[in-house]
């Protein structure tokens, strides 16, 4: 049977260092059928000249100016012709076996397959093969977990067809973008279809300095993308709770306390950040007591709620 093709897009900021690797990492899948798409997202260093060294019919160079990484994937999946879209970022590689294996998990009702991965420094371990299967509902409630299927975009493999309209927020500033762009995609995905996950660790993700951090300086001004990604969790709660989906609520709840937690943990100690510390602090407040009536109910309030006391 012919192989489908697969649209691989990958941003590239001041990537000179690591994006031949993870472009070679691409071309050297057991998966063919594939097309690989880097957007150079206005890169000032030797990122552009390292893909031009790059000789293979397959790769499609984007330059465009600098606007972030979600925005260069927005490129990306204008610009892709595959069955299949995958992402891989500028700092990461793949396994050689990453999208055959993930591929080979579609069926006719699986709308996403996922994989676990390796993180910097941490050896690839051999590990037992297990494969879960969960429903499009469920999936979200994964999402929110992080335990299996993550919140992160670049473990998975999606389906174009139900891409349509799925794009990814860019005032969000690549903070919580992925979820976003997962949610929105399993909501348009049929509900009697079907998420696959395998617990081989195909993917490695590299951390480096240039990677995206929580604010470090008490002194900075606190990132507006944080404040909408609290706003994407309301509409996200309200859509579960309109759907009748309480498992999915609950989840969704945990996620946005220990959002909270952060958050206040970020602002508390910043003369800048007053006010929003205040209005954080009103919104935990409120998450805290709706926790204590159904204590039994929610499993992270239980494991985390001790700490809003502290703050």
């Amino acid at each position: 049977m012919a192989e489908e093709l697969v649209s691989i897009i990958i941003p590239a900021y001041n990537a000179e260092k690591t994006i031949k690797r993870c472009v070679e990492s691409v071309l050297n899948q057991t998966y063919k059928n594939l097309e690989v798409i880097v957007i150079n997202d206005g890169s000032k260093d030797r990122t552009l000249d390292v893909l031009k060294s790059v000789v293979d019919s397959r790769v499609k160079v984007i330059t465009k100016d600098n606007g972030g990484a979600s925005s260069a994937r927005n490129d990306g999946l204008k610009a892709s012709k595959g069955k299949y879209i995958a992402f891989c970022d500028a700092d990461d590689f793949y396994d050689k076996n990453y999208l055959s294996k993930l591929i080979s998990l579609f069926e006719k009702d699986v709308c996403l397959t996922s994989c676990n991965f390796t993180r910097s420094k941490r050896k690839k371990i051999n590990c037992r093969e297990t494969i879960k299967t969960f429903s499009t509902t469920d999936a979200i409630g994964e999402l929110f977990t992080d335990k299996t299927l993550f919140v992160c975009l670049w473990n998975k493999i999606f389906l174009k067809k139900y891409l349509e309209n799925v794009f990814f927020q860019e005032d969000t500033k690549n903070f919580g973008e992925d979820l976003c762009f997962c949610y929105s995609y399993l909501k348009k995905c049929p509900e009697d279809y079907k998420v696959k996950y395998t617990n081989e660790k195909l993917y490695h993700y590299v951390k480096t300095k240039s990677s995206l951090s929580s604010l470090k300086s008490k002194d900075e001004k606190f990132s507006d993308c944080k404040i909408k990604l609290l706003e994407n969790l309301d509409n996200f709660e309200k859509i579960e709770i309109e759907e009748k989906n309480y498992k999915n609520k609950e989840k969704v709840n945990a996620w946005y306390f220990l959002m909270l937690l952060q958050f206040l943990l970020e602002t508390r100690k910043s003369p800048k950040n007053k006010k929003l510390y205040m209005e954080f602090k009103e919104r935990a407040k409120t998450k805290y007591n709706d926790y204590k009536k159904q204590i039994k109910n929610y499993k992270s309030f239980r494991k985390f709620g001790f700490i809003y006391k502290f703050l």
